[in-house]
């Protein structure tokens, strides 16, 4: 095909590393990201550097990047395969069917394919993503950021962790907090921009719950940043279409069971399960990619998996989590009143949906290698979490504050913070008990949950203890040749079991950590 002009989609984002000659693409429409390196990256950087919808001529392109005709000719064609570039300006209409046309293809698909350095995006970041990354990784970047936009919510859910969370309907929120405005994130998100930022999450609380949001995100999009973006759903019923011409790289949605009655117990919102799901219906109507996210606990064990059967329903990533968390304000009720008793999590985590599933075909069990000389985390590695108020923090598990960025931009954090410097240096040996018993082999260290709960990192956290102790113990019997399950599927094998969930509870606060520094 003799074509001279090649077109930018308006649903191609990425970014562009000259200094390391690679570069990431995103089909936003297939929910596909790719990496490329030397002079094939050249050619991704002058096609990401276009206006949406601007052309460039196949002849300045190649002057541009010193490649010949001919081989940008080649190139143009797998690119247009795979929907980087188009040869014409779609009209409006034309576009919203090819994402109807995904959305008919995604549904009851798997999104965990992958194809060479392609992959089908999925809640973890995919093989492209890992790659740049990578190719950054010199300590000078920042990759990724999750801004929690605000604490305030449209539901109630009781077993959130966010700070402020309130436990019992009646009780006053302490949500509401002075929040960054529009204009701060703009100035950050250029900051964060000079230092590499490709991708964004946005959470919260509920990121609809803050009347800026859709200003951030037209920023983000218009500086090419794609982003994901968690929610419970219930705010942006009507405004899916709007969502949809941002193309989103990711909407995560909170769903805990299809039982309506379980789930508005969860959330404490009359008719939420209803109203997500007409926005999950509307959202899987353009293909967006999404993720069901559903914390297991008391409430919700005997009708968790009915998640399983929605998420391949409208081809979502099903993301369950079981290691329920302490407020990062102290609170320490969720757990106490919520969380599943060790026999009943012993079931729960032979469900292979599971993260930390144990099973007699995996390598030891589920066990994994302890490097003591490694980094407990990943966090603060290229990527960070901003609070509301503005603090930069390594993840939001992990809220200590290494400066704000009302006070200071996020270079002068990065290059002057004595308490990144700290975390940056911290290894798996320096926690108190961590590597010294066998459980420690199935720890799914977490070392937000050790600061939350101690004020330092230094000390092991009951709640990672005992979910390595469960896995542990759990696994022991699977290599006895015992069945947990008794032959019974884990449904009917949770049916009968007789398990107290408290109809309400109050905050369980102790010595507020948040008044400590670490040292």
């Amino acid at each position: 095909m003799n074509v001279q002009q090649i077109y930018r989609p308006l649903w191609v984002s990425g970014r562009y590393s000259p200094e390391k000659s690679v570069a990431i693409a995103y089909n936003l429409i297939r929910g596909e990201s790719f990496f490329f390196k030397s002079h094939s990256a050249h050619v991704i950087g002058s096609i990401l550097a276009l206006k949406r919808n601007e052309c460039i001529d196949i002849e300045k392109l190649a002057l541009e990047t010193g490649i010949h005709v001919s081989s940008i000719h080649e190139f143009a064609e797998t690119l247009h395969e795979v929907g980087l570039i188009s040869f014409s300006v779609l009209s409006e209409e034309e576009v919203r069917i090819l994402q109807v046309k995904q959305g008919e293809y995604v549904k009851g698909q798997s999104r965990w394919s992958q194809q060479g350095e392609k992959e089908t995006l999925v809640y973890e970041t995919t093989s492209a993503e890992q790659a740049y990354s990578e190719a950054l990784n010199d300590g000078k970047h920042v990759t990724s950021v999750m801004f929690e936009l605000t604490y305030n919510c449209s539901a109630k859910c009781i077993h959130c962790f966010n700070d402020g969370a309130a436990r019992e309907s009646d009780e006053t929120s302490k949500r509401n907090r002075k929040e960054l405005t529009l204009n701060d994130y703009k100035r950050i998100i250029d900051e964060l921009y000079s230092l590499g930022l490709y991708r964004v999450c946005l959470t919260g609380g509920d990121p609809f719950s803050k009347p800026e949001v859709w200003e951030i995100l037209d920023y983000l999009y218009n500086k090419n940043i794609v982003f994901d973006i968690y929610t419970n759903g219930l705010s942006i019923t009507h405004s899916v279409d709007r969502l949809r011409s941002l193309y989103p790289r990711l909407v995560g949605i909170s769903i805990y069971s299809a039982d309506e009655i379980v789930h508005d117990k969860i959330t404490r919102v009359n008719g939420s399960l209803k109203r997500t799901l007409q926005t999950v219906k509307d959202i899987g109507r353009y293909g967006i990619p999404m993720a069901f996210k559903c914390v297991i606990f008391k409430t919700n064990v005997k009708s968790y998996q009915t998640v399983e059967s929605l998420a391949k329903e409208h081809g979502a990533v099903l993301q369950y989590e079981v290691n329920l968390s302490n407020g990062v304000d102290g609170d320490t009720s969720v757990v106490n009143n919520l969380r599943l008793p060790p026999e009943v999590l012993e079931i729960v985590l032979l469900d292979k949906n599971i993260s930390m599933y144990v099973g007699k075909e995996l390598p030891n069990y589920g066990a994994r290698d302890r490097y003591m000389e490694a980094s407990p985390c990943l966090a603060a590695s290229g990527t960070f979490n901003i609070t509301p108020e503005g603090n930069l923090t390594p993840c939001c598990a992990f809220p200590a504050s290494l400066g704000n960025l009302n006070e200071k931009t996020v270079e002068e954090i990065l290059n002057t913070s004595q308490t990144l410097k700290q975390w940056q240096s911290l290894k798996v040996k320096d926690i108190d008990e961590c590597g010294k018993h066998d459980k420690c082999a199935f720890c799914f260290l977490c070392i937000g949950n050790a600061y939350v709960e101690h004020g330092t990192p230094y000390k092991a956290s009951s709640v990672n203890c005992f979910m390595a102790e469960v896995r542990y113990n759990l696994a022991c019997k699977l290599k006895n040749g015992q069945d947990p399950l008794n032959g019974l599927s884990i449904h009917d094998k949770l049916e009968p079991i007789v398990i107290n969930t408290p109809v309400s509870f109050k905050k369980e606060v102790g010595e507020n950590y948040r008044e400590k520094h670490w040292e």
